[in-house]
């Protein structure tokens, strides 16, 4: 049996934008380290 991980990446990435955008949701304005979330998104460096 031959397993494609794109299937797998492309849930996840899913997966992963939908919990980071909850947690981006509840925020209150407060400014604070959240590891759940640093680990949900990859930060863009130029």
């Amino acid at each position: 049996m031959r397993v494609y991980f794109s299937t797998y990446h492309l849930w996840a990435s899913y997966e992963f934008a939908n919990r980071s955008l909850n947690i981006e949701a509840a925020h209150t304005g407060v400014a604070r380290f959240d590891m759940e979330h640093r680990a949900l998104v990859m930060p863009l460096t130029i």
